[in-house]
């Protein structure tokens, strides 16, 4: 039911019909996944949304994220693989899904026999470790000492990035860290989901947001997330202050910015994007 739960939400904002954007210049990039059926055959490609509002294919593939550099990690025939902007693409021989990268390390999901387990290995090679079983993205700390992952049943879940046991923390899932290490996520035990912030100093955690999913985590400290009763994609400052529609957003469930979104870019759009909610899937 759980895992049922979290991919109605993500699926209710997968883009599958054309997004319109007039030239303009937003002040960040983003990536994200198009779905569509193609002869009858679902197929899925990795779409890079640039400054300038040009969206530009980067072929099939779909799990998409970013690299501190500014390349993008995404998986393709199973395989996790690494694009520059300029579309040059290479595979890095890793059977995974759902991958995060960090300075020097890259997590992911790894399926062993019928279980999946959330592993992490260092960006310049060396030796896998599988830290506990995992589903969905994991998150890398800020510091680089912690991933914190859903742990496929009740919750989300703490492990010293080199191994040794996990530590459950909260109830929630899709987990993002924010720049000064407190932690984002989403709370769907709750009558409504809400976006919440945990702090892993504390152990407190406090709403955010409410009905609400969250999509991606600015370098300035805004949280990006998919309003579900507006339908819209929205960004807010992590005090919960200047709460607005993101302007220029894919509405999209896997979509990650890259770079800052300034406030005089979350804003009411002002005439400059056109989308339609009737070619969403639903």
């Amino acid at each position: 039911m759980k895992v049922t739960r979290r991919f109605v939400f993500v699926a209710l904002f997968v883009f599958v019909g054309v997004l319109l954007l007039a030239s303009s210049v937003w002040g960040w990039e983003a990536v994200y996944t198009e779905t569509s059926v193609v002869s009858g055959n679902v197929v899925e490609r990795v779409l890079l949304l640039t400054e300038e509002g040009a969206v530009r294919s980067l072929g099939e593939g779909t799990l998409a994220s970013w690299t501190p550099e500014g390349e993008i990690v995404f998986v393709r025939d199973g395989e996790i693989h690494i694009a520059n902007k300029d579309g040059r693409i290479r595979s890095l021989g890793i059977v995974g899904s759902f991958p995060t990268v960090s300075r020097n390390y890259m997590t992911f999901n790894l399926q062993r026999g019928n279980r999946t387990f959330t592993s992490v290995v260092p960006r310049v090679g060396g030796e896998l470790t599988l830290l506990a079983f995992g589903a969905g993205y994991p998150a890398i700390s800020p510091d680089e000492r912690f991933v914190v992952f859903h742990d496929g049943a009740t919750g989300l879940v703490v492990s010293p990035i080199e191994g040794g046991g996990v530590q459950f923390l909260v109830r929630g899932e899709a987990p993002m860290f924010l720049p000064d290490g407190r932690l984002v996520f989403v709370d769907d035990f709750a009558q409504v989901p809400e976006v919440r912030i945990f702090d892993l100093e504390t152990l407190v955690s406090t709403l955010l947001v409410s009905n609400g999913y969250p999509l991606s985590v600015t370098e300035n400290s805004l949280v990006v997330y998919a309003a579900i009763s507006r339908k819209e994609v929205r960004a807010v400052r992590s005090d919960g202050t200047m709460d607005r529609r993101l302007e220029g957003a894919p509405r999209n469930g896997t979509f990650r910015i890259f770079g800052a979104v300034e406030d005089s870019r979350a804003v009411e759009p002002r005439g400059k994007v056109a989308t339609t909610w009737a070619n969403l899937k639903r």
